[in-house]
């Protein structure tokens, strides 16, 4: 088992990595179920505006760009921004930076562009790398209205094929899910013969409300979603995907596990 899969005890990030690093504020993707933004927003009202998010820049207080990151494991880059083709050259800095100590999980929602420089410029590095592509569903619609400023799915299969056929390690986030059962299940299918290692499923985070209510439709998709990752819902998932070894659930759906499981042992 490599470094990049074994099991954490963590929850979010620290389920994949012992450590994280980001180098810009906001995200171009303004991805509308994003943790990132409301957690800055709380302290900055400058990021509540709408569309403010979206304007990524540059962290000053990140001006090293991961230089100053000692030994730590697994590095998660990024976490609450994405490496767009406007910040490719900081963002293949950090990594190298990283690399100089660790090993480097690579997240993203990726354009191809950008891929194709990272696996030239990281390819003597290979060994210490790991790709996951975001993908939450196969349904374009869906993936639009939720990540507005990202890659089509087109774009990103075409990453992940373009990756896997150098011999990259390859692995996918599905987290959130935004499809119902079946669709999760096309999706799993479709990315299977293209990933190496590991394909995560995860629930939608809490439901930003308060940051999208300008949204035409946000009402209904995030109801949509909330009736879609009922309890009993993500166990039919569960049961559906039995069997599948690259499958890997994350702490939200873990959760629901747990407490089906202390139901069963007050019950016995």
């Amino acid at each position: 088992m490599s470094k990049f899969t074994e099991e954490r005890n963590g929850r979010g990030t620290q389920e994949w990595s012992e450590h994280t690093y980001n180098i810009c504020v906001g995200c171009e993707h303004a991805c509308l179920y994003c943790y990132a933004k409301p957690q800055a927003a709380w302290t900055k009202a400058e990021l509540r505006v709408p569309g403010a998010w979206a304007k990524q820049k540059l962290n000053p207080n990140c001006s090293r760009l991961g230089a100053e990151v000692g030994r730590k494991g697994v590095v998660m880059f990024p976490t609450s921004h994405d490496i767009t083709p406007n910040f490719l050259e900081p963002s293949l800095t950090t990594i190298l930076n990283l690399l100089r100590n660790n090993k480097v999980l690579i997240v993203s929602k990726p354009h191809l562009s950008v891929i194709k420089v990272l696996c030239k410029e990281l390819k003597h590095a290979k060994d210490d790398v790991m790709f996951r592509f975001t993908i939450c569903s196969l349904n374009q619609d869906l993936c639009s209205f939720w990540e507005p400023g990202a890659p089509s799915i087109t774009e990103r299969l075409q990453c992940l094929r373009y990756a896997f056929e150098r011999g990259w390690a390859t692995s996918i986030s599905a987290e959130p899910m935004l499809d119902d059962l079946e669709g999760t299940l096309a999706l799993a299918d479709r990315v299977d013969p293209l990933v190496t290692d590991t394909i995560w499923l995860g629930k939608m985070g809490p439901i930003q409300w308060q940051y999208n209510s300008h949204v035409p439709g946000f009402v209904e998709a995030g109801q949509r979603i909330k009736a879609l990752q009922t309890d009993e819902n993500i166990l039919r998932l569960v049961a559906a995907f039995a069997g599948r070894k690259k499958i890997r659930w994350k702490d939200s759906i873990k959760k629901v596990l747990a407490a089906q499981e202390e139901l069963a042992k007050a019950a016995a």
